[in-house]
């Protein structure tokens, strides 16, 4: 945001506009393309590609959805396998008819303060995506296994939706209560006492998922274990699925899981790697197995190895702790690749297999210390 104060506030004021008028005329798609324009014109440096308005009459509150957009399956392959990558830059956004509704007893500005906030939470900084990925090497270490790499789209979807689902879950008042990750950008356009208020309404209400269960850490789970063993998980998770989207007001959030049970059935049962032929002979797909064997050099895993124990020795906060557990996750994904989709002798194999081994090592001890 790079916005004078003047605009800005002036931005947030028409936002409180519309969201008014929305209340009352909430049938008005001219109103959601305002809002949408004064988002993009608010968080400049990310993009609103849709808002939507949802008529949630007979199913469960959800509030307010902020759903990530990636920008393409690259960003995927990045977030799970590299250090960069991690910002969200493109969102979605659905206003659940109930959090207009006279029932919860919330203002306009604390509507306002809350619709600011989620849409910040997911775009100030990269901290959501990096909770995700915490959550997965967390998984990965406590199961003693790693992510097994495929270009193969609908392995990548299905890694893509575990990711979204985390990053909005990690990020979002309706899921995690303490989200302070933001709260400069909260006081610095005087939401605060709004959203606080907000909060402890909808919390008295019962609308809040904060009840001591880890949604980002449950949705990863799920994820890594249907996509570790598809044959074994597909019709549970498809079963799973149709009842979700049975339950679940939001469109945003049905369509994610649609396209999963999609990418499922395209999966073949006599060759679960399969590709899809979406991604065939694109440039999506040829990102993808670049990059995932771009290090043809032997020697290249072994020099990554010295600088990461190089790195543990001098590491000394919470942050540089999680960038080695990421780092060691990273690293035996790619060795378990390339041991997989490569003609070594019997001596390298054995030294990239101890390779592997030696970082299983390191990983444990930062799941002990973190």
């Amino acid at each position: 945001m790079q916005k004078d104060d003047t605009a800005l506030f002036e931005s947030i004021g028409e936002l409180r506009y519309e969201l008014m008028q929305l209340k009352v005329d909430p049938d008005n798609s001219a109103l959601l393309s305002s809002i949408k324009r004064i988002l993009n014109d608010i968080f400049d440096d990310s993009k609103c590609e849709d808002v939507i308005f949802t008529n949630n009459t007979d199913k469960i509150f959800f509030g307010l959805t902020v759903m990530p957009v990636f920008n393409d399956s690259q960003q995927v392959v990045d977030i799970v396998l590299n250090s960069t990558n991690f910002a969200i830059s493109k969102y979605r956004v659905e206003i659940d008819s109930k959090l207009l509704d006279n029932y919860t007893g919330l203002n306009i500005d604390e509507i306002t303060s809350i619709l600011l906030h989620e849409v910040a939470s997911l775009v100030y900084n990269d901290t959501p995506a990096r909770k995700a990925r915490y959550l997965i090497d967390l998984c990965l270490t406590q199961n003693n296994t790693n992510i097994k790499i495929s270009s193969y789209i609908s392995y990548v979807e299905l890694l893509a939706y575990g990711l979204k689902e985390a990053i909005r879950k990690s990020a979002s008042i309706f899921y995690v209560k303490d989200n302070g990750a933001i709260q400069e950008f909260d006081d610095a356009l005087e939401l605060t006492r709004f959203l606080e208020s907000a909060i402890a309404k909808l919390d008295a209400l019962g609308y809040l998922y904060d009840k001591g269960t880890n949604a980002a850490e449950v949705v990863i789970k799920w994820t890594l274990r249907l996509y570790k063993d598809i044959l074994t998980y597909r019709i549970p998770a498809l079963h799973t699925i149709n009842k979700s989207c049975l339950v679940t007001a939001s469109e945003l959030e049905q369509d994610e899981l649609k396209n999963v049970a999609r990418h499922l059935t395209r999966i073949d049962d006599s060759f679960l790697i399969q590709e899809s032929g979406i991604l065939a002979d694109t440039p999506d797909k040829k990102d993808i197995v670049a990059k995932l064997n771009e290090r043809k050099s032997i020697k290249s895993f072994f020099d990554t190895f010295a600088e990461t124990v190089a790195l543990g020795k001098t590491a000394k906060s919470i942050t540089e702790a999680q960038d080695l557990f990421f780092k060691a996750n990273s690293e035996m994904s790619q060795i378990k690749y390339y041991l997989e989709n490569n003609e070594l002798d019997a001596k390298t194999a054995k030294d990239l297999d101890r390779l592997y081994c030696r970082y299983d090592i390191i990983r444990t001890s930062l799941h002990t210390k973190i």
